[in-house]
C-alpha cells in the first residue's frame, strides 16, 4: 500500500503501486489522542502529579472497538488516517524510557486500519509544547530537566492551563476564566516561547546550559528523536503506513525576534500581527517567568480592520512567582542583567541567528531544514518509501513563510488551514461572514469560497522552492459546537431533522474548494470519546470538531449513526485515477458530478469514483453506457476503465422516478 510522489508536466502528485494518481482524503484520529486514557481529558481536574504513570493505551480507542470505527470511516469514503501520537505517549516514564506496551498497541491500531483499506501517516503531535503547559506533546519530566516547576506555570501566568483556570464545580460549561480556544493564548505567554527557544537554539543562546552534561538543545532533540525512532522501529513492517510527520505546527519561540521593549499604547495598531491576545515583549516575558509582576498589552482584531490593536492592559504574575528552580538560564548566559524591575540587554541580537553564524539565513529556515533532514534519516533507517510530512507555523505561512530549498526527497507540504472566524467565534452565517484576515464582510457562498481558495493557495505555496513537494492539508475542519451548542440541545430534546445544517454548509464550501484545487486533505477530526457537551467536546481544551460522536448514535446500529454534518464531508470524489484528473466538480444540490480525466491506458487498474449512498439515497441503481464502467455496490464505487489513452470528459447526471438512473458520457481524443 505504498504511496509515491510523481512529477509530470509541472504537476506533482501522489501515485499508488499501480501508477494511478491518488487523492488522499481522510480524517485525523483523534482529538483525544493528546491526553492519557481514560481520564486524561481536560474535563477532568488534575495537578499532573501522575504524569510518569499515565497510559495512552486506548487512544484513539480500545483495540476491540477498532473494527467498528475504521469500518465507519471507510464507509464515509475516506482512504487515509492522520494518526495522532505524542512524545508523552511514548516516553512519559522518564528520559530514554519507552512505553513498549503502548507501541505494541499503536502498531495493532495501524494493522486494524490496514484491514479496512486505510492508509496511515503518523503525526508526532504537539500544541503549546506539553499538557502541563496548556497543550500536549512533551512528557512532564522534561520540565524538571529544564530546571522548571510546572506546578507554578498557571499561578505565574506563564501558561494558560484549563485544569488550573476552569471551575469544575460550577454549573456553567462556558466560563469567562477559560473560554473556548483560549488555550491558544499560550503562544503569547512566556512558557511556550522559553521552551521552544531552547529546543531549537539553546546551543546558540545558552551554550553553558547543560542537562546531564549535554547542551539543552542537544539533549531535548536527542530525547525527542529517540522517541520518534522507537515509533518508526515499531511500525517499520506495517504496509499501510505511508509516512511520518515529525512535528505538528512547530513554533520557534523568540528566534528571529527583537529584544526591545514595545511600549505599546492603548488603541495602538500593530501592523503585520495576526494573532489576537497578549502581546508580551521578550523583556517582559523574562521578568514574568522570573517572578516580576508586569502590566502587558492585550491586542484584539477589530471588525472591518485588517490589523489588531491594543484594547486594554492586564497585570500578569501579581504574586511574583518564579517558574525557575534555580535561576533563569538566559540571565546565567549573560544575555541580560536585571536592574530592579527592568532588564538591560547585554547581547541585543541573541535571538538573531546570524549573530552566531555570520550569515543572514532566516532563522526558521535554518532550524526546520536541519530538523526535517534529521527526521528523514531516521525514516530511511526503517522504510525508504516512507514520506516525510512537514509543516511550518500556520501563522508564519499565511504571512508568506516557505519551506527551505532542498527539502529531503519524499517531503510533503502538510500545512494546515482553518476559517479562523468560525474556529474562534463558533458562529457561521453565510449571508454575513466576517473574515479576520481581510477585515471584509462576505455575503455569499461564492465570496467565501473565493477567499478560502486564495488562503489555501498561500498554504500550498509554502512548498514553492521544492518542485517535488506535493500538498496534503494535514488539518482542515469546522467546529461542531456552533451557536453555544444549540444543535446539542436540540438533539437531546429528541429532534432528528435539520440538525448540523450550518456545519454541513461550512464543510461543503470547504470541500468544494478542495475539489477545485484537487487537494489531498485530512479533516480534523474523528474523536471516539466525543461528547455533546460544551465543556468536553473532543476531550481537549473544549475543542469540538469531531465529525463523530457516540451521543449521535440511535438505537439501531446503522453505520452512519454518530455522524455530524455527514453530507458535508461524505461526498463524491476520485480516490484513484487511471492517469490524472484535471478537474472535478460536485454540485451538492443537484448531485451532478463532472470531471476531466487524462487516461493512461498503460495503467491497468481503473479510475474509482466514490459514490456515497448517503448522498444519493439508493442501494440499487443502473448505469447507461458501455463496458467501460462497472459498479461496486459494496464499496460505493463506480469503476471507470479507460481502454484507450486520451482525454475523458465524464458527467454523472442523476434523475429520479422510481429509481435513480446514472448516465455517464465520455469522449476519447
Amino acid at each position: 500500500m505504498s504511496i509515491h510522489i510523481k512529477r509530470r508536466s509541472g504537476k506533482v502528485y501522489f501515485t499508488d503501486s499501480h501508477g494511478r494518481q491518488v487523492l488522499l482524503r481522510g480524517v485525523n484520529l483523534g482529538g483525544d489522542s493528546k491526553v492519557p486514557f481514560p481520564y486524561g481529558g481536560t474535563h477532568y481536574p488534575t495537578d499532573f502529579s501522575d504524569h510518569q504513570s499515565v497510559s495512552f493505551i486506548g487512544r484513539p480507542f480500545q483495540l476491540e472497538e477498532a473494527d467498528e470505527h475504521f469500518a465507519r470511516i471507510a464507509s464515509w469514503g475516506f482512504n487515509t488516517i492522520r494518526l495522532i501520537v505524542t512524545w508523552e505517549a511514548i516516553a512519559h516514564e522518564g528520559p530514554s524510557q519507552v512505553d513498549k506496551a503502548f507501541l505494541t498497541y499503536f502498531k495493532e491500531i495501524c494493522l486494524k486500519a490496514q484491514q479496512s483499506g486505510l492508509y496511515v501517516f503518523v503525526d508526532f503531535h504537539q500544541d503549546a509544547f506539553s499538557r502541563m503547559s496548556g497543550g500536549d506533546g512533551a512528557p512532564g519530566w522534561v520540565f524538571d530537566k529544564l530546571n522548571m516547576d510546572f506546578t507554578r506555570f498557571g499561578d505565574a501566568d506563564c501558561a494558560n492551563i484549563m485544569q488550573y483556570e476552569y471551575d469544575y464545580s460550577a454549573k456553567e460549561c462556558v466560563q469567562e476564566t477559560y473560554l473556548p480556544m483560549s488555550w491558544s493564548l499560550n503562544y503569547h505567554l512566556p512558557l511556550n516561547n522559553i521552551v521552544w527557544t531552547l529546543f531549537w537554539g539553546g546551543h546558540l543562546c545558552t551554550p553553558d546550559f547543560c542537562i546531564d552534561g549535554e547542551n539543552v538543545r542537544d539533549y531535548l532533540q536527542r530525547e525527542y528523536f529517540q522517541a520518534l525512532e522507537a515509533l518508526c522501529r515499531e511500525l517499520a513492517s506495517v504496509k499501510n503506513v505511508i509516512g511520518i510527520e515529525p512535528i505538528n505546527e512547530p513554533n520557534f519561540g523568540w528566534w528571529g525576534k527583537s529584544f526591545e521593549y514595545q511600549n505599546l499604547q492603548l488603541g495602538q495598531k500593530i501592523p503585520g500581527k495576526l494573532k489576537s491576545g497578549f502581546h508580551i515583549d521578550i523583556p517582559q516575558a523574562m521578568l514574568i517567568a522570573a517572578g516580576v509582576t508586569q502590566k502587558v498589552p492585550v491586542a484584539m482584531k477589530m471588525e472591518c480592520d485588517t490589523q489588531i490593536q491594543v484594547t486594554h492592559f492586564d497585570t500578569l504574575n501579581p504574586d511574583g512567582i518564579s517558574i525557575w528552580k534555580s535561576g533563569c538560564p538566559f540571565e546565567k548566559a549573560n544575555l541580560y542583567r536585571r536592574e530592579g524591575d527592568r532588564i538591560v540587554w547585554t547581547k541585543s541580537e541573541a535571538f538573531l541567528h546570524h549573530s552566531y553564524t555570520n550569515t543572514h539565513t532566516h532563522t526558521h529556515t535554518s532550524f526546520h531544514y536541519e530538523f526535517f533532514h534529521r527526521a528523514k534519516l531516521i525514516l530511511e533507517k526503517f522504510n525508504k518509501d516512507w514520506l516525510l510530512f512537514c509543516e511550518l507555523d500556520p501563522f508564519d505561512v499565511i504571512s508568506g513563510a516557505a519551506f527551505s530549498p532542498n527539502m529531503p526527497l519524499g517531503s510533503v507540504n502538510a500545512g494546515h488551514w482553518y476559517d479562523l472566524t468560525i474556529l474562534y467565534t463558533k458562529a457561521f452565517n453565510v449571508d454575513n461572514h466576517f473574515d479576520f484576515f481581510t477585515g471584509n464582510n462576505e455575503s455569499t457562498a461564492k465570496d467565501i469560497m473565493r477567499r478560502y481558495e486564495a488562503q489555501i493557495n498561500i498554504v500550498c505555496n509554502a512548498g514553492k522552492h521544492n518542485p517535488y513537494m506535493p500538498v496534503l492539508l494535514g488539518e482542515v475542519g469546522v467546529p461542531i459546537n456552533l451557536d453555544e451548542g444549540l444543535d446539542y440541545l436540540r438533539w437531546h430534546r429528541g429532534e432528528r431533522h435539520n440538525l448540523w445544517l450550518k456545519q454541513e454548509l461550512a464543510m461543503t464550501l470547504l470541500y468544494n474548494v478542495l475539489d477545485k484545487l484537487r487537494l489531498s486533505s485530512t479533516q480534523w477530526n474523528y474523536t471516539a470519546s466525543n461528547r455533546n457537551a460544551l465543556n468536553i467536546g473532543d476531550g481537549w481544551n473544549q475543542e469540538d470538531l469531531s465529525i463523530y460522536s457516540p451521543d449521535q448514535i440511535d438505537v439501531d446500529d446503522h453505520i452512519h449513526h454518530g455522524a455530524r454534518g455527514l453530507l458535508g464531508f461524505c461526498r463524491p470524489y476520485i480516490p484513484f485515477a487511471q492517469g490524472y484528473v484535471n478537474s472535478f466538480y460536485f454540485d451538492s444540490e443537484s448531485k451532478e458530478i463532472s470531471f476531466n480525466l487524462e487516461v493512461d491506458s498503460k495503467i491497468k487498474e481503473p479510475t474509482e469514483l466514490f459514490f456515497p449512498y448517503c448522498q444519493y439515497g439508493v442501494d440499487k441503481y443502473s448505469i447507461v453506457d458501455d463496458t467501460n464502467f462497472h459498479i461496486s455496490k459494496s464499496r460505493q464505487r463506480i469503476l471507470i476503465y479507460g481502454f484507450k489513452s486520451g482525454l475523458y470528459e465524464v458527467q454523472v447526471r442523476v434523475t429520479h422516478n422510481e429509481r435513480f438512473i446514472i448516465s455517464i458520457k465520455h469522449s476519447n481524443t
